[in-house]
């Protein structure tokens, strides 16, 4: 079977489907869809793609965090600066 249909089935496997769900939405047979998956290693490749996904969530947010503190940080300071100023 073609390889995009293929990648399609995986990329509604990432989305949590199951691969019942995958057979009933696509029309292929349940057991095309888990040859598919032993085959292109569906689980192992979705939870590398998941761990990425969470890694880089958290990254995010730390940086986001990082940049508020700091500027609150600033903030403080120069509220600090104009009080010594006085």
């Amino acid at each position: 079977m073609s390889v995009d249909w293929q990648n399609s089935t995986f990329h509604l496997f990432c989305e949590g489907k199951t691969l019942r769900e995958i057979a009933e939405l696509t029309g292929f047979h349940r057991s095309t869809i888990e040859r598919w998956s032993v085959l292109g290693q569906w689980r192992k490749r979705r939870e590398e793609i998941w761990t990425a996904a969470r890694l880089k969530a958290k990254t995010e947010s730390t940086t986001k965090y990082s940049e508020v503190l700091n500027h609150v940080s600033n903030e403080a300071l120069e509220v600090l600066k104009l009080a010594l100023a006085e």
